[in-house]
């Protein structure tokens, strides 16, 4: 948000927490840090699928029961999916002194259009004026 006031970027943390994949393919990760305390030690379950080189695709479960039906047996139907696109060259080096180990203090509710904004020809400008600070071409 500093950025649409001041030209400032700043990447905070939202939250963190340790994942393990086991044999079946079914990712548990356990929150250890996040700007929602009723997360802190919450576990997500979710199945990763390949799509293509730098895309996978994530399928959410409500228990680790239920992901390890659907990747073991094809069984039940995920609570929610999505998937994730590598963004090759946006590493520590470009990212640079944007990057901060400070929590952010933005309730989840006011996260959400940050992490997901809709896609008007206001956020794709904003998106096109970051990528440029960032000497990146969008």
């Amino acid at each position: 948000m500093a950025f649409l006031t001041d030209g400032t970027l700043r990447y905070e943390r939202y939250g963190e927490g340790n994942c393990t994949i086991d044999a079946d393919r079914v990712e548990v990760c356990t929150t250890t840090a996040s700007s929602d305390k009723d997360e802190i030690g919450a576990s997500y379950f979710d199945v990763m699928t390949v799509i293509d080189a730098d895309t996978v695709g994530s399928q959410f479960f409500e228990t680790r029961a239920a992901a390890t039906a659907y990747a073991t047996r094809a069984q039940g139907r995920p609570s929610f999916e999505s998937h994730f696109v590598r963004c090759n060259g946006f590493d520590e080096t470009v990212l640079g002194d944007a990057l901060t180990d400070k929590m952010t203090t933005l309730s989840t509710d006011d996260q959400g259009p940050l992490q997901s904004p809709e896609f008007d020809e206001a956020s794709r400008a904003t998106m096109r004026a970051i990528l440029t600070k960032l000497g990146t071409q969008p």
